[in-house]
């Protein structure tokens, strides 16, 4: 398996590998913790809107977010 990098003119985000390092945290938690540095510092977070946008359903997504919460990502 190889990794396919692109070049990044736009449309990208640069943020720091600690969380994504971290090995308390699931792939869930590490994958939604990306998603919401991803968006604007005004973004409001909707778990419904977060789940219309992947395969994982509300339940899912709320305990992502309680596991990067409980690990001091967010507040």
């Amino acid at each position: 398996m190889s990794i396919i990098r692109v070049t990044k003119q736009k449309n990208f985000s640069i943020i720091s590998n600690v969380a994504l390092n971290d090995p308390t945290l699931s792939m869930k938690a590490r994958g939604i913790w990306a998603t919401l540095l991803s968006k604007p510092d005004d973004w409001k977070i909707y778990v419904s809107h977060l789940a219309k946008t992947c395969a994982d359903g509300e339940y899912s997504i709320y305990a992502g977010l309680k596991e990067i919460k409980e690990a001091g990502y967010v507040e």
